[in-house]
């Protein structure tokens, strides 16, 4: 990672023109790159906030590397890419720094907002705008031939302004870690359980990681995306993902196929927790199951934490086999979207909403 010190500093295209960026503080990370909040001056335009990706050319693999990436995503500054977060401009400056500008997404990343506002995961309701949303700009990508790759909380991002709120989803050039996340101890790695931030490393879908295991470099295709929105869906519904290696996550995803249904956060601890033991003598195995069933016998009877229709989504997106998974668009015509409600019940429940809880913490 870079350690650029560029806030209130100003970064001026090598282009001829007279735009100018002035930085004003750090929000994001990503790889040997740092994102930053920026004031764009164009010559002749209104000023502007805009995000700044910048990389030092003294990292000369990672420019080519951020090169390529840009490369991937700048087609999406199309009109019609209006669920991807645009690259808006590329440019080098001060004869130091490759940088590329891209709309400026307030609120940061949903898993930034989780982890300090909604820590248990999203009201259901949101969690299908949400997804609706993210599918929009998936849609775009797979329709244009593009995979992710990439896809989970992390990288949908969210704006919020007067005019309403924009949810975006992240892709190549526009991807990036949101600074506070990166510290937050639900994103990094524990003595217990896997990191959210390498979830679509860890949680991706059978066939990559049966190709990974074999020593061949998959190709990712457009239903290994779809597995990635299943597993977002479950970061959303749950706020995190506390499973101690790749076992546990395949006996919690077995359980959600098998029932059809999603389990409550104890339950889907419990998964993992019996997972974790196997071989570890029957005795410790049946006293577990047996202490488990006592709770359960005398806990009271709970309603569904979630509707059939948000499982169905979730069960249809994790089947093991890639061709049973459905396609962007008929997951978009699913009844948990199209009765999803409209952006403006976001920016109430969520935006809004953590501005509410803000004020009641002080």
């Amino acid at each position: 990672m870079a350690h650029l010190h560029l806030t209130g500093k100003t970064l001026i295209p090598v282009d001829g023109l007279r735009d100018k960026y002035t930085i004003m503080k750090k929000i994001g990370i990503a790889s040997a790159a740092n994102v930053y909040k920026a004031m764009y001056l164009p010559e002749n335009l209104p000023p502007e906030y805009v995000s700044v990706k910048v990389i030092p050319f003294l990292f000369a693999r990672e420019c080519t590397k951020f090169d390529q990436e840009i490369q991937m995503s700048v087609f999406s500054s199309t009109p019609n890419a209006e669920n991807v977060v645009e690259i808006m401009k590329t440019f080098y400056s001060n004869n130091k720094f490759s940088c590329a500008s891209m709309a400026y997404m307030s609120e940061g990343s949903l898993r930034f907002i989780m982890s300090k506002w909604f820590t248990s995961g999203l009201p259901e309701d949101c969690i299908a705008i949400a997804l609706r949303e993210t599918l929009k700009g998936l849609s775009f990508l797979h329709g244009r031939r593009r995979v992710h790759g990439k896809i989970d909380a992390g990288q949908i991002f969210v704006n919020g302004n007067s005019n309403g709120v924009a949810i975006k989803l992240g892709f190549e050039g526009s991807m990036y870690e949101h600074y506070q996340e990166r510290w937050n101890p639900l994103a990094m790695a524990s003595t217990s359980t896997l990191p959210l931030r390498d979830i679509t490393n860890w949680g991706s879908a059978p066939e990559v990681i049966f190709g990974a295991e074999k020593g061949n470099k998959y190709v990712h295709k457009p239903h290994s995306d779809i597995w990635l929105v299943g597993i977002t869906a479950l970061e959303l519904a749950y706020g995190c993902f506390p499973v101690r290696d790749r076992a546990e996550f395949e006996a919690v995803i077995e359980k959600i196929i098998k029932k059809k249904k999603l389990p409550t956060m104890e339950k889907l601890k419990r998964i993992a927790d019996m997972e974790n033991v196997k071989g570890k003598g029957k005795m410790v195995l049946n006293f577990l199951e047996k202490k488990f069933k006592s709770l359960a016998a005398k806990g009271e009877r709970k309603e569904r934490q979630f509707s059939p229709e948000f499982e169905k989504v979730v069960v249809k997106c994790l089947s093991g086999k890639p061709e049973k998974r459905p396609t962007v668009d008929q997951l978009l015509q699913f009844e948990f979207f199209r009765r999803s409600k409209d952006l403006k019940f976001f920016q109430r429940a969520v935006v809004n909403g953590k501005r509410v809880i803000d004020k009641t913490d002080h």
